[in-house]
């Protein structure tokens, strides 16, 4: 995998984040009419949302048995 490749893998998610974080910045901020509250809110919970779905406890797998052999 080359260089470019991974560091676009790593950093695309992040990056989009980033971007809607702004987004939802600016227009919260700046906006006069709820259309823009609205998009506000909403760029503003995605990034949020991601991070509790990702923070969230997460189920132990069940440990595989062991074969008895007789």
């Amino acid at each position: 995998m080359s260089t470019s490749s991974q560091r676009r893998k790593v950093w695309s998610v992040p990056t989009v984040l980033a971007v809607l974080t702004l987004l939802g910045l600016a227009s919260a901020l700046l906006g006069e009419h709820w259309g823009w509250k609205a998009v506000g809110w909403i760029t503003l919970a995605v990034p949020v949302l991601v991070g509790v779905w990702f923070a969230r406890p997460r189920r132990s797998r069940p440990a595989a048995k062991a074969a008895v052999h007789p």
